[in-house]
This record gives C-alpha cells, structure tokens and sequence, in this order.
C-alpha cells in the first residue's frame, strides 16, 4: 500500500484513486482491530457508505466509480460468496445439501420453520462456483427466495 490517506484527504477529495485507497485502509483497518470481518463489508457501496460518509465535495458519479473498484477489490480478497436460502421444505437438510454438493460448496445453519412455514439455510460457494449455485436455485422449484450475503 502507499502513502496513508488522512480523513482531512479523504474528505476534501475528488480523485477516485485516493478514495478508493482510503476506503481499503479504512476496511483493513478495522479487520486488524477486530471491529469488521472481511464478511461485513458486503460490496463497495457499503464501503463508500461506511468510510466517505464525510465527503462533500465529491460528486455521485465519482463515489459510484469508487465503490465499483471496490466490489473488484473485495471479490478478489473475499473468494468465497454467502448465500441464505429460503426452502419451501428442508426436511432433514437434504435439500440444501445437495445444493452445496452441486456447486461445489458447502452448507450450514440450517433452520426449519423459521417463519412458521419456511426453511432457512445459509450456503458458502467459491466465487467461480456463484453463477452455477444462483442457476440451480433459480430452477430449484423447491426454492422461495434467495439473496447474496
């Protein structure tokens, strides 16, 4: 990494680079100090939300553009993509596992019942493996919803 951005930088800055740069120390930051996990930090927007929440001088344009290298950013340090997924029927947790085994992840957390008629479960899928395992869900008849997180 180079030259630490201060906040007084990040604040009075247009210059794409030097966002970007000040939200990936901010983030790396708090990873060492226990307070966030690589897990927290959802996508680039989160980020720009979290750390150029100061910022006035920088147009929407701009902090788009920087959360955009941001989500490249973080799919490259986080390779592994979180899925909770909503059954119709997960008996036995059979279901989700064979999902998992189909894309070549892993399940866990699974709860039945969880809304009084649905079953909830959670499936980790390496980054190459995420089109496949939203292909399988979206043609699974036994799935009512699902969402990245």
């Amino acid at each position: 990494m180079s030259d630490e951005i201060t906040y007084q930088q990040a604040e009075e800055s247009t210059d794409i680079e030097t966002l970007v740069q000040y939200c990936k120390q901010g983030a790396i930051d708090a990873e060492h100090s226990h307070r966030g996990k690589r897990s927290d930090w959802r996508d680039g927007e989160h980020l720009v939300e979290s750390y150029l929440d100061h910022n006035t001088v920088a147009d929407t344009k701009t902090l788009e553009a920087v959360a955009k290298e941001l989500d490249v950013w973080l799919q490259d340090r986080n390779p592994i993509r979180t899925y909770s997924i909503v059954f119709r029927d997960n008996a036995g947790s059979r279901a989700v596992e064979a999902i998992a085994d189909g894309c070549g992840g892993s399940w866990r957390n699974s709860v039945q019942s969880y809304d009084g008629k649905h079953d909830l479960a959670f499936v980790d899928v390496p980054n190459d493996n995420a089109e496949t395992l939203e292909q399988m869900l979206d043609e699974d008849e036994n799935v009512v919803s699902y969402e990245e997180r």
